[in-house]
């Protein structure tokens, strides 16, 4: 480009999609409902959001043109108000299904689910699991019944007791091994 002295790409080579604050037609179509069937409008009402996107992606950095474009959209609509074409002679209720699909329904019937997960108890969050969890009564030693705090590495085969009894050779530690209930 620098050799042939082109300054900038002009602008028929940039895709609509690279272009910054593009408004597309489809967006502006799901921001807006015409509630029901439009059938041969649709078309013409797809080809109006173009224009509009169009008219205003060519003039979204220059105030007074978006000023005069806003005037005639402003003049456009008021000339619609002041004659309106034939309206929808639809009531409210008819005009609501046509949009969301499905017709009223009179009588709503909840029945209880079949394949639950929690086997019909409620789910607990984790805060509640341990606050339930330290009300628990804890662990005891079954060599020397003692009650075993939270964090405290004590059991049958290191218990602090058993250790002494070792040592003053008072215990066999096979024995305590194979029946836990010799003391």
């Amino acid at each position: 480009m620098e050799a042939k002295f082109i300054s900038e790409i002009p602008s028929k080579y940039f895709i609509r999609r690279w272009q910054k604050g593009v408004i597309r037609s489809q967006e502006l179509e799901k921001t807006y409902s015409f509630g029901g069937d439009i059938g041969e409008c649709q078309g013409m009402i797809e080809d109006a959001y173009r224009v509009v996107a169009d008219s205003l992606n060519m003039i979204a950095h220059d105030p007074d043109s978006m000023t005069l474009f806003l005037q005639w959209q402003k003049e456009i609509r008021n000339k619609i108000e002041a004659n309106p074409p034939n309206k929808d002679s639809r009531t409210k209720d008819e005009l609501i299904t046509s949009m969301i699909g499905s017709s009223k329904v009179d009588k709503i019937t909840i029945r209880n689910p079949k394949n639950v997960k929690t086997g019909g108890k409620r789910l607990q969050g984790r805060r509640e699991i341990s606050m339930n969890s330290s009300k628990k009564d804890g662990r005891t030693c079954t060599y020397c019944n003692k009650k075993i705090e939270p964090g405290e590495k004590h059991d049958r085969r290191n218990c602090p007791v058993r250790k002494e009894d070792e040592r003053n050779n008072l215990v066999d530690t096979r024995e305590v091994d194979a029946n836990p209930n010799i003391v």
